[in-house]
């Protein structure tokens, strides 16, 4: 079945009071029954509705009913640290595995939930730039002193929120424009890039902007004849795509 799509936005304080949608596949009646049961076992957790109604982008939660992409109890644990430092504009110490568990000191600015994963994106003190965090890849995280949020790197993190993907300084950006033949395809696309692109419904030409390497492709690739390739800069690097891809069956 389809992985569900629960869209959770708070509109008071009340943490009972959330507006729902949850949006499933060719769904029956037990296999819908079975993915409510799901969700009601994270209305239940409160630590988690709390953590979700206190961050400063609150992400799309996605889940399967094999438990793929479930929010666990460290994840929680990390989510609420971060959103706190954010509120509080307090600088966070931890320990981050993606580096041989390297002590990291940071700035928060944003907490990101992308490729069914949760990313912080912050200013590394040592690095001096904007970097991107796994926040399971993060442990053992304090706060430390205040510090006064950049205007330039917050309006650099907001613009990167309607971009598919998180990005370090040297990643390149590409705008990718498709062209569709039937709107079932355009919401299978929409839905890949997580609800970033735009639509434009009368010429059915559907533009997202994304990293450039091979993860926008793979929709094209599944797709294949139903969707065409507008911009030429992008079907050069498909072009490129498609070769390697030939390259690696041959070796």
């Amino acid at each position: 079945i389809n992985d569900e799509i629960v869209k959770v936005n708070p509109n008071t304080d009340n943490l009972s009071n959330y507006d729902i949608t949850m949006s499933f596949g060719a769904a029956t009646a037990p296999t819908t029954n079975l993915l409510t049961n799901v969700f009601n076992e994270l209305i239940d957790n409160e630590s988690l509705l709390k953590t979700l109604h206190d961050l400063p982008v609150v992400p799309n939660i996605k889940r399967n009913v094999d438990g793929d992409n479930y929010i666990s109890d460290h994840d929680i644990e990390v989510l609420s640290v971060i959103s706190t430092a954010i509120k509080e504009n307090k600088r966070i110490r931890f320990d981050y595995n993606m580096y041989d568990g390297r002590t990291i000191d940071a700035e928060p600015y944003k907490i990101y939930y992308t490729h069914h994963t949760y990313y912080l994106r912050g200013y590394s003190l040592f690095k001096q730039a904007l970097r991107k965090y796994d926040i399971d890849k993060i442990s053992n995280i304090t706060l430390t002193d205040s510090f006064t949020p950049n205007e330039s790197l917050t309006k650099q993190t907001d613009e990167e929120l309607s971009i598919y993907g998180i990005f370090d300084e040297t990643e390149e950006t590409i705008e990718l424009k498709l062209k569709y033949f039937n709107d079932r395809d355009a919401s299978m696309i929409d839905r890949y890039f997580e609800f970033k692109g735009s639509l434009d419904k009368e010429n059915k030409i559907y533009t997202v902007k994304t990293k450039n390497n091979a993860e926008p492709f793979y929709i094209i690739f599944a797709l294949h004849n139903k969707v065409e390739i507008i911009n030429d800069d992008v079907k050069r690097h498909y072009i490129n795509y498609l070769k390697n891809y030939v390259n690696k069956l041959e070796c």
